[in-house]
């Protein structure tokens, strides 16, 4: 329903492309970069956890 507007076939072409644009983002950021940082900041966590009570690092 966006992609006419995007496209510039109908008016408010630049409304359409912000929203696309802003979905676009959101999906990305859900899909890849939180996922990601969750990762790095559990194993900075386990890290921390391992360093403080005098266990050695797992890695």
């Amino acid at each position: 329903m966006l992609v006419p507007w995007q496209l510039n076939l109908l008016p408010a072409g630049t409304l359409a492309l912000a929203v696309v644009g802003g979905l676009s983002i959101s999906m990305l950021l859900t899909l890849f970069v939180l996922p990601c940082l969750y990762l790095i900041v559990n194993r900075l966590a386990e890290r921390l956890k391992s360093w403080l009570t005098g266990r050695a690092s797992p890695w």
